[in-house]
């Protein structure tokens, strides 16, 4: 009897342990304090102030018939095109300008590109564009769960690489305001990362004085609209931030924090 007892109180501890410390995919436990959160209008990480110190970092997708990863983007290194695009020539490449850009004396970086989906006018799915040869490019759709599997795969090599580098990510998402389909899509990826405490923040929108109809919205539309994204995030990966890639300063008339 004694036996059965020390084994089911063995199970509750391991139960607990699991609850309070989420698994990244690495397996590794991480403690909520390994996210940066605000408390009292400070950035926090690991129990002392964060003052985050970011500049945008453009990655692509690239793929064979089985298979995505991350890349930089071409129009970094044009000579790339000449190169093989190999899963272990892009992720080194990734590298060295994470480490790069960490030795320039920033912590954080913006991600854009691998993010920014499209919707499909004929179909209404989301597609991305992902670079499959020299010149050549492929779509991939998210059709149903399956069709993530490998653009998760993508993801998470690259947060790895930008966690190696001792950087966050703030990554920025393509929401549509009048589409579902985006918020959708927003629910699948913030959940599956949820445990990565890498990422710092999600952007949903970048610069909307240019790519949204802004000055016809009034302040209230544009409130309810980012309201219904947050509570998207917050429901799905609740330590994770989000932010709004304002343009200029016209714009906080209209979206502001």
């Amino acid at each position: 009897m004694k036996k059965y007892l020390i084994v089911f109180l063995l199970f509750c501890f391991a139960c607990v342990v699991y609850l309070l410390y989420p698994f990244n995919s690495n397996t590794h436990i991480v403690s909520k304090a390994h996210y940066v959160s605000i408390k009292d209008h400070t950035f926090k990480l690991n129990g002392k102030d964060f003052y985050p110190v970011a500049v945008n970092y453009k990655v692509s997708i690239c793929g064979d018939k089985k298979n995505l990863w991350p890349c930089p983007c071409f129009a970094y290194t044009p000579e790339a095109m000449n190169t093989p695009l190999t899963r272990d020539s892009c992720l080194l490449q990734l590298r060295a300008d994470l480490e790069l850009i960490k030795e320039m004396g920033f912590n954080a970086v913006r991600i854009v590109g691998i993010g920014e989906e499209d919707i499909n006018k004929k179909t209404g799915d989301l597609t991305l564009y992902a670079r499959t040869g020299k010149q050549s490019d492929t779509t991939v759709a998210f059709t149903n769960g399956d069709s993530y599997k490998e653009y998760f795969n993508a993801l998470g090599d690259l947060f790895t690489e930008v966690n190696k580098a001792g950087l966050k990510t703030i990554f920025l998402i393509r929401l549509s305001i009048d589409s579902k389909i985006t918020d959708d899509h927003l629910k699948t990826i913030a959940t599956r990362f949820r445990n990565d405490s890498s990422i710092m923040a999600y952007d949903f929108f970048n610069e909307p004085m240019y790519f949204d109809s802004l000055w016809s919205r009034q302040k209230i539309e544009t409130k309810k609209i980012t309201e219904r994204w947050n509570n998207i995030l917050k429901k799905a990966a609740p330590d994770h931030l989000s932010t709004i890639g304002l343009g200029s300063l016209r714009e906080i008339f209209r979206w502001d924090p």
